[in-house]
């Protein structure tokens, strides 16, 4: 029997071979690109999976509230994990975080890195392993490190790193220190959001910076994460943690703040909506949901696909389904014929689909940096989801076919006449529907071009391009910089230099308390300046005056703000108010700054698009710079850069050459958008292709069921001009159906996508119009090969068809 329906469908596929090249061709590309993006979707999701104890680990933030100003922030201070478990008995086990920056010599040159600070509950709590090292103490002594295989490679090549020493200083610190490696790492899984190269043991940081750090500072770069009981409920604990903020918990500027527990498996889709998330590989379940949303409904346009042709080819098969049923052939019997015929086309499509997608992916790799492939190790299951997908595709594109051909009347076909009303209506809804969907990812996808060109093109207030940024990593470019400037600016390809304690457009700013005539304990944010800032990132004066050299006084107290600022404090003209600027901990007050204001400069974007312009105010303090931004002219880069090199290695050979440009800086902030919009753009071309390879198979087949109708209209007297319109017909009025359904559908995931950003393009109908275009000219263009042919057709000819 099975061998029997194979022959039948093989002779079929044959027999109907245009049409099975275009289902065939329409499933493999709907499975191609949901198996491409399945893949992507299938890595995101397998995030920290690998984490024994994920379910009972958890991430402590904290909800922070100032005035009408509230955000969620990671970070906490080193005080939190040891006082957690010196309260609480359901606190298993904690491990903290601490982010920095230090100077290393490798071979008598300066490098630049990054490190943690972590605990020895590191390999106790995480399952991260060693392949060299005991891990029950490589993290127990001070100025005890243990590196990842690469940084192993790096400072000690081919030799055995156990016991070896590296020399380091921190950025600010005169003071070299000795690191002695006790441990090598095993290569950590690409999909953990925790990624670690350089760990030193976090006693050292109580060497470094004294019992403060560990017991009083509760606003450092600290990540916490604790193990928690398994029978204990996490909301339980959040309630014990109302008294526990009350009564430890230092919650400086802010009038509230309120300790919560983020699931380690929710924290890498999480990361992006917290600040002070100081892992860089971070998550987005927004943008994961709406690929998966695009996966499946490519996949279900394909589906249509081939339910649409299928359906149209039931009168051909009619005969077929009659003789069986005279043969004695039941209702099941068909239906499974039917379906098994599916099945087939299914796998052949799935097997033509996993080349395609090999040829695709590398493109995504490129894309995205992440490395996939179809036969990547660890994927067998995957593959037999895919596999188990590809059936289930069948079972689903075969079902209708198979229940409505099952279900003819032998008597009825034999009289020459063919249930085919309930057929064309099935086949209608079904074309809108492909088309609507494609449509909604055809308008999203412009929608998100206008949205990152926007971005792309917006004026930010300042000038980023020819600007070159050099993090300042050693106490000894602090203190050599009016020299470096001084040597600098007479180089004919550089324009200008100034310092900063941020940069525009990438970093925060910091906070700091305000006390004016009217207000007390405001928390406003400051960047700490030279004076060239304003005139060298090209940032316009508002009102009054930039600070200047020339006036003894600017330096110490000239105090300068934004116009977000001034409307915040409701200061019509801020020009003279004066300041008092302190931090505060505990009710202590620290003085730092008094001084009156000199001026206010326009709105600038210091923080990301996403994120609306915030009072800010502006004070020169040289302790304080981070960064040295230099405008170069652009006429000869290398050699302004050469310049710079030569000029840091004479006057501070210990400050690491890690400089940048600014505007390529900016970019990479954006580029996660950029992705998902060329992925929303490759999903939308496929979706509308397969679309309209169904509506190629379709017009084809109509044109042939009509072929005596426009005979006889070709022998009254109607033109070509007037047939092929008359066949356009049909298909231009269910496109415009599919875009009055799919316009609103579009309009509010658009608003919805938009929302993410502070600055964005306005929704104009003027892009839903061009989408409607779009799309009726590539249904005319799809449908008119056959409409022109079938239309110049001798009428003699067409009415000879049987």
């Amino acid at each position: 029997m099975f061998r029997n329906y194979v022959k039948t469908a093989l002779r079929n596929f044959w027999r109907f071979k245009g049409y099975s090249f275009i289902n065939i061709l329409g499933l493999s590309i709907g499975i191609a690109g949901f198996l491409v993006i399945a893949l992507f979707l299938h890595y995101q999701l397998s995030f920290d999976n690998f984490f024994n104890l994920r379910d009972q680990i958890h991430l402590v933030i904290r909800d922070c509230s100032y005035e009408d100003q509230k955000e969620t922030r990671a970070n906490i201070g080193a005080p939190l994990a040891p006082l957690l478990m010196e309260n609480y008995p359901q606190v298993h086990d904690a491990v903290r975080f601490t982010f920095g920056n230090t100077l290393f010599n490798l071979n008598n040159q300066i490098l630049s890195e990054d490190v943690i600070f972590s605990d020895q509950s590191l390999f106790s709590m995480l399952n991260f392993e060693l392949s060299m090292g005991d891990p029950k103490t490589a993290l127990e002594k001070p100025f005890s490190v243990v590196l990842s295989p690469k940084m192993a490679r790096k400072y000690f090549g081919d030799q055995n790193p156990l016991n070896q020493v590296i020399q380091f200083k921190s950025r600010f610190d005169t003071v070299k220190y000795d690191l002695m490696v006790t441990g090598i790492l095993e290569e950590i899984p690409v999909n953990s959001h925790i990624d670690l190269e350089i760990v030193i043991s976090y006693q050292t940081l109580s060497s470094l910076y004294g019992n403060w750090f560990m017991t009083n500072h509760w606003d450092s770069g600290t990540l916490t994460y604790i193990l928690l009981d398994k029978e204990f409920d996490p909301a339980e604990f959040e309630t014990l943690l109302v008294e526990f903020t009350e009564k430890y918990v230092d919650k400086g500027p802010y009038n509230e703040l309120e300790l919560k527990l983020i699931p380690l498996k929710k924290v890498y889709f999480n990361s992006t909506q917290f600040s002070g998330f100081l892992f860089t590989r971070k998550g987005n379940l927004t943008v994961t949901m709406v690929f998966f949303i695009i996966a499946i409904s490519v996949l279900i346009i394909a589906c249509f696909n081939y339910m649409n042709l299928s359906t149209a080819l039931a009168t051909a098969r009619a005969n077929e389904v009659v003789t069986r049923k005279v043969a004695g052939a039941k209702k099941k019997q068909i239906t499974r014929q039917f379906i098994g015929e599916s099945i087939l086309y299914s796998f052949i499509a799935f097997l033509f689909a996993v080349a395609i997608a090999e040829i695709t992916l590398p493109h995504l790799t490129a894309l995205t940096g992440v490395k996939l492939s179809v036969y990547q190790s660890g994927s067998v299951l995957f593959l037999i989801l895919m596999l188990g997908t590809a059936i289930l595709v069948g079972i689903f594109s075969g079902s209708y076919p198979a229940f409505f051909l099952s279900k003819f009347n032998p008597v009825t076909i034999m009289k020459g006449n063919t249930p085919a009303g309930g057929l064309k209506g099935f086949r209608t809804i079904l074309v809108i529907f492909q088309f609507v969907i494609s449509i909604v990812l055809i308008t999203g996808a412009i929608f998100f071009t206008r949205q990152m060109s926007f971005i792309h093109n917006k004026d930010l207030g300042f000038k980023k391009e020819n600007i070159v940024v050099l993090p300042v990593k050693n106490i000894n470019t602090t203190k050599k910089y009016p020299l470096i400037k001084a040597e600098l600016l007479r180089d004919k390809n550089i324009n200008s230099i100034t310092a900063s304690s941020q940069v525009p457009g990438l970093t925060s700013q910091n906070g700091i308390m305000t006390r004016t005539e009217t207000v007390m304990d405001l928390l406003l944010g400051i960047i700490y300046i030279d004076f060239d800032y304003f005139e060298t990132l090209g940032i316009k004066k508002h009102t009054g005056r930039f600070p200047s050299r020339d006036i003894s006084t600017d330096g110490k107290h000239a105090i300068l703000m934004n116009q977000a600022c001034s409307k915040f404090l409701s200061w019509e003209d801020p020009v003279g108010k004066h300041m008092d600027l302190y931090f505060k901990e505990k009710d202590k007050i620290f003085n730092i700054y008094e001084g009156d204001v000199i001026g206010t400069v326009s709105d600038f974007n210091f923080r990301s698009l996403m994120e609306p312009i915030q009072p800010v105010l502006f004070k020169i303090d040289p302790n304080r710079f981070r960064y040295i931004l230099i405008r170069i002219n652009g006429k000869d880069i290398p050699s302004a850069l050469k310049a710079i090199e030569h000029t840091i290695t004479k006057l501070s050979p210990d400050q690491p050459l890690d400089y940048f440009f600014l505007d390529q800086e900016i970019e990479i902030i954006y580029k996660f958008f950029h992705i998902v919009g060329q992925i929303t753009r490759s999903a939308s071309f496929l979706a509308m292709f397969i679309a309209c390879l169904g509506l190629f198979g379709l017009a084809s087949f109509m044109v042939v069921n009509r072929t005596k109708e426009i005979g006889i209209r070709k022998a009254f007297g109607a033109s070509a001009m007037r047939v092929t319109l008359i066949l356009f017909n049909t298909f231009t009025r269910w496109i415009i159906i599919a875009n009055a359904i799919a316009f609103p559908i579009a309009y509010f995931l658009v608003k919805y996508f938009l929302q993410n950003f502070a600055y964005r393009t306005n929704i104009s109908f003027r892009v839903f119009l061009l989408t409607a275009f779009i799309s009726i000219i590539i249904a005319v263009l799809t449908v008119s090969f056959q409409a022109i042919k079938s239309a110049n057709t001798n009428p003699v000819k067409s009415l000879r068809y049987e």
